[in-house]
Parts: C-alpha cells; structure tokens; sequence
C-alpha cells in the first residue's frame, strides 16, 4: 500500500491519495481549501491508479511526497486479535521482520481470519506461531 499527499502553492491543505498493493486507488482524501474550479479540476483528473500519478504534477507547481506508513507491532497486535502467548517473543519476532514481510504479514490476516471464519473446528495460531511460522505465506482457500 502506498500513500501520497499532493500539495501546491495554489491552495492551502492537502489531498491524500492512497494506493493498494495492485496499485489502484482506493481513498481520496480532500483536506484542501479548494475553489470550485480547481475542484472540478481534481475531480475530473483523480488517478484510479498509481501509473497516472503524474498527470497531477505535470506542467504545474503541485508537489506530490510519498508518506512511509511504519507497520507497528502494536499495529499487527490489535489487527491479529489473539492476544495469546509471549507478547515480548512475538515483538522481537515482529521486530525481526523485514518491512515487505511486515506488510505481508497484516495483508495475511484478513486471508489467514477468513480461512477459519470457513473451517470452525480450526484453532487461530498464537501470533508468535503465525510469524515463527510465516503462516500469511500459506495457500488458505
């Protein structure tokens, strides 16, 4: 997931754009103080994808700044929801992580939870196995 801020000279505030892993977008968010014209404008030119990205900068004063989201652990402890275990040994595991893998990791969740909504004789592994074991790396169908 990528997430950028557009600003420029031309308006006070920001928009947000934020991209999913397939690169389309998937949220607008207008925190400028627009005209109606330059509302339009926007309107008219939002990228559905990361690739048209450009046209927003090109030919004006607009700068477009790619903001680093940090995947926390408390990030990944919240969104598991299965506070069981060493929490100390599944942060150094989650600290040990590279930040794809991180990334892959809190993508893996969703999966991973929809896989046992279906299959209910199935235990949620302890966060610690889920990571040790690299589990969002699993074919869950």
């Amino acid at each position: 997931m990528k997430t950028y801020l557009l600003t420029s000279p031309h308006f006070t505030g920001e928009i947000e754009l934020r991209f999913n892993e397939n690169g389309h977008l998937i949220k607008y968010d207008n925190r400028a103080e627009l005209t109606e014209k330059q509302f339009a404008y926007m309107l008219f030119r939002i990228p559905v994808n990361i690739d048209s990205l450009s046209v927003l900068t090109d030919g004006n004063q607009s700068k477009l700044t790619e903001v680093k989201i940090e995947l926390t652990f408390d990030m990944f402890w919240d969104k598991y929801d299965y506070k069981m275990g060493k929490k100390a040994r599944v942060m150094k595991l989650w600290e040990a992580l590279t930040e794809t893998d991180k990334q892959a990791a809190m993508k893996g969740i969703v999966k991973y939870d929809m896989y046992l909504a279906g299959h209910t004789k199935m235990e949620k592994a302890y966060p610690e196995t889920y990571l040790s074991q690299r589990r969002w790396e699993n074919d869950f169908r």
